[in-house]
């Protein structure tokens, strides 16, 4: 995997009108996925998630999740959210998961989830 920075500037498509930061530089960066098995989303996502909110509260702005509820339901947790907040380390937050990952193949197979 690799990451490029990028920058763009919103504009007005038909199914996005009036979108936010229109015609302002943002940036942001390209996930290229070279091989789609190691590849780990979700771990992807938490430290995604670790730079905005450090790009927010380096601009003053600490809610970097606007509806948190959202959130704890997609990582059906609010711990994640909670862990971010705090500034713990994405790299920590993701090692918090490791013997959870390990379990989960086994119990998949024994409740025949998996």
């Amino acid at each position: 995997m690799s990451f490029e920075p990028v920058e763009s500037s919103p504009v007005d498509l038909d199914i996005a009108q009036d979108p936010p930061f229109e015609e302002e530089r943002v940036r942001g960066v390209r996930l290229i996925v070279t091989d789609p098995e190691p590849f780990g989303g979700t771990a992807v996502g938490i430290h995604i998630l670790e730079v905005f909110a450090s790009e927010a509260r380096a601009q003053g702005r600490p809610d970097v999740i606007a509806r948190p509820e959202t959130l704890d339901l997609l990582a059906g947790t609010a711990t994640v959210r909670r862990q971010l907040d705090a500034q713990l380390p994405a790299a920590d937050i993701v090692a918090g998961w490791q013997a959870d990952l390990v379990v989960m193949p086994v119990c998949s197979s024994v409740f025949g989830t998996g």
